[in-house]
């Protein structure tokens, strides 16, 4: 019998995320090894992703379970997964992949005849108790640990947090604009950070001179979690608590990033309004401000 890495693997769509996450929960506290993306940050760090995850559907699972829904059907990764299960599923026999629906859309690859789980009215603790039973789990004795005795609030959002989100988009701004500068070094840019958790700060440096610095806090100002900006040429004079610009976050839709809406009174020099963007585009934006400012010293020292 083939030694594998997982018991099984999970494929979904964001859109079902909530649902999926639950199942996944209910496996891993019962001693199923589970394929599931968020039980797998570290190891995705970093690694092609097509394939890593072709070996992770097509090779490491046992069983593969498939949430099908019409979001599933028009997701890019969901159909790179997919295809991935397929060809093992015609390389062996056996009931390696395991169907369930959210809903009837049909799926390239799985055969309507093909017995599969509706979950349109089942509870993700029913459906891994399920789970656990094709596998064998149940018959070896592991008693199904479902949900805690306490209260859970009856909710229907997701699991979207604005304080998380605006703390990784400082993180992520910090890390890029490092990176970019490390790889001009030899052009004499180099940036200083310091700061952490709530608070980042840095300081660009060409040939040099401080030509940018970027404060950035955690601003809870408005009622809401936001990052506050001071970004100025040169040093600043005092940025305790000093910003000229603010963004608020929001979650993506249809398996978006997550969103900043960035209110800008002079960081970008856009003086006012209120854009909406990924963080990667108010990097580039920012980036580009950056530039301008060591363009703009080195035409001075000419």
């Amino acid at each position: 019998m083939a030694d594998y890495q997982y018991d099984v693997a999970l494929s979904f769509a964001g859109e079902q995320r909530p649902y999926v996450h639950k199942v996944a929960q209910v496996l891993q506290a019962n001693d199923v090894s589970v394929f599931y993306d968020d039980f797998e940050q570290v190891n995705l760090w970093g690694k092609d992703l097509t394939e890593f995850l072709d070996q992770a559907y097509r090779r490491d699972a046992r069983h593969c379970v498939l949430f099908l829904s019409e979001a599933y059907a028009r997701k890019v990764w969901t159909n790179h997964e997919r295809k991935s299960a397929l060809a093992r599923a015609l390389e062996e026999r056996g009931e390696y992949i395991l169907p369930a629906r959210f809903d009837d859309t049909e799926i390239p690859g799985i055969r309507p005849t093909t017995g599969y789980i509706d979950l349109r009215s089942m509870a993700p603790t029913e459906f891994a108790s399920l789970v656990l039973e094709k596998i064998g789990r149940e018959s070896g004795g592991i008693p199904l640990k479902t949900e805690p005795s306490f209260r859970i609030p009856k909710v229907s959002g997701s699991d979207f947090n604005p304080y998380t989100a605006a703390i990784s988009l400082m993180s992520q701004i910090k890390n890029e604009i490092q990176s970019r500068c490390g790889s001009l070094s030899h052009l004499g840019i180099s940036v200083t950070a310091f700061g952490q958790d709530r608070e980042h700060s840095l300081r660009i440096v060409a040939q040099g001179e401080a030509v940018f610095s970027l404060d950035m806090r955690l601003d809870e100002m408005f009622g809401s979690p936001a990052v506050a900006f001071y970004g100025v040429a040169g040093t600043p004079l005092n940025s305790s608590n000093a910003s000229n610009a603010w963004a608020t976050m929001e979650q993506g839709h249809d398996g978006e990033p997550t969103l900043l809406k960035l209110n800008d009174m002079s960081l970008l020099q856009a003086f006012g309004g209120e854009d909406l963007m990924a963080p990667t585009q108010f990097i580039d934006k920012l980036w580009n401000r950056i530039c301008d400012e060591i363009e703009r010293q080195n035409r001075m020292r000419r």
